[in-house]
């Protein structure tokens, strides 16, 4: 193995602004305000060992190749035809007052079948071998067994560090460490599947299958690090919540549990419009309601007119007047439906534009105080959201509050 690089990063952010942004952290969280009032807990630097290996790789493989192309089959569909058929049929002939049969045509549903050229996806496979060089693939590893190490933060920050914040480790401390053969193996194993990714895409054709390959390291990187993590909680309503940051590259990123607030600007916003909606619904589905209220006598007085011109009319066939008296009657009576028919649609529909405009009205009034409500609400919390963050940054010393993410 070649010889293997061993720095520590140096931590570029210290103690104090740590715990500073950890406070701010929670003020762009919105967290509670009362969580202000609380202290954090002990603040802890962990160290942690990492290794970055970089390998490239000459590599052999083969695979069976498949290609696929459309093969033409025929297939058998079943329809239907109209078939015509002769029957007889028992008629009542009134000339000479009998029953009679005779011959008729129908028709009758037939299923059959026809054939039909469909298409099917057919892959030819084929052997294929080859090898190509892989370049730099690097595999980023634990050197130890951590349960609370965050690997992607990590590579986060590592990419903003420069030369400037690493320092080389030697003497007895550098011989004493090594690359662990936990370590060793996991980046043997990513660097393995990396490779085989990295084939995989390389390969020609529609798809693979039984890819098989070998490598041999034509160049190799190794770099041990040792590395701080910032950590400290806090206790909140009976539950411990962590936060920790890597104190090196361009910021301090805090990580670590979120406090829910039920009354923070985002659950208040959201309990508000879910409750805007829900009166909007109920408000809109009182319309036919109301619009029944204003206009429901002149449906039923229609009703009412309507089943008196059917009597009227029934009436006047019964006492058998001369047509045109009948006819008259009947003409009234219904002409009066009618009109009382079209009286009442557009009275609806005039009602039912009201009602609807009244209702629109009504929620986007509801709709505007609710938001000035909300832009108070909002106002006054970040002022005390502000002024909680402030104390508490000012009894750490070093500075003003800064503004959170909420503005």
């Amino acid at each position: 193995m070649e010889e293997v690089k061993k720095w520590r990063i140096l931590p570029k952010f210290s103690k104090e602004d740590f715990l500073r942004k950890v406070w701010e952290a929670f003020a762009d969280e919105d967290a509670p305000v009362e969580l202000f009032r609380q202290d954090l807990g002990a603040f802890k630097e962990k160290e942690y060992e990492v290794l970055i290996d970089t390998i490239s790789a000459d590599v052999s493989y083969n695979a069976s190749i498949g290609y696929d192309r459309q093969e033409a089959y025929i297939d058998y569909e079943r329809y239907y035809e109209e078939e015509p058929y002769l029957t007889t049929e028992t008629y009542y002939d009134y000339n000479t007052r009998s029953r009679r049969t005779r011959q008729v045509t129908k028709y009758k549903r037939v299923a059959k079948e026809r054939p039909v050229t469909k298409y099917k996806t057919v892959t030819d496979w084929s052997l294929f071998s080859d090898s190509r060089t892989v370049n730099n693939t690097t595999a980023c590893v634990t050197n130890k067994n951590y349960s609370d190490f965050d690997m992607e933060t990590f590579r986060e920050c590592y990419k903003q560090t420069d030369r400037s914040e690493f320092a080389v480790i030697s003497g007895g401390e550098a011989a004493a460490f090594n690359i662990s053969r936990a370590a060793d193996a996991k980046a043997e194993k990513r660097h393995g599947s990396a490779i085989q990714r990295s084939v995989a895409n390389s390969l020609p054709g529609d798809r693979y299958k039984d890819l098989d390959s070998s490598y041999s390291v034509t160049e190799r990187t190794s770099a041990l690090f040792k590395l701080p993590m910032y950590e400290t909680s806090v206790n909140f309503n009976g539950k411990t919540y962590t936060k920790y940051a890597f104190p090196f590259g361009d910021e301090l990123k805090i990580c670590g549990d979120r406090i829910e607030n039920e009354q923070s600007v985002e659950s208040v916003k959201s309990q508000t419009y879910e409750t805007l909606d829900k009166n909007a619904r109920k408000r809109r589905g009182e319309i036919n309601d109301r619009v029944w209220k204003k206009t429901g006598f002149v449906e039923v007085f229609t009703m009412l007119l309507l089943a008196a011109s059917v009597a009227v009319s029934v009436l006047a066939c019964i006492l058998k007047e001369s047509f045109l008296h009948n006819m008259a009657v009947i003409g009234i009576a219904i002409g009066a439906a009618a009109v009382f028919f079209v009286f009442n649609f557009i009275l609806d529909k005039l009602v039912d534009n009201k009602e609807t405009r009244k209702a629109e009205a009504e929620i986007r009034k509801e709709k505007e105080a609710a938001d000035e409500k909300l832009a108070h609400f909002k106002e006054n919390h970040l002022a005390e959201l502000q002024e909680a963050l402030r104390k508490k940054l000012n009894a750490l010393g070093n500075g003003q509050a800064s503004k959170t993410g909420l503005e």
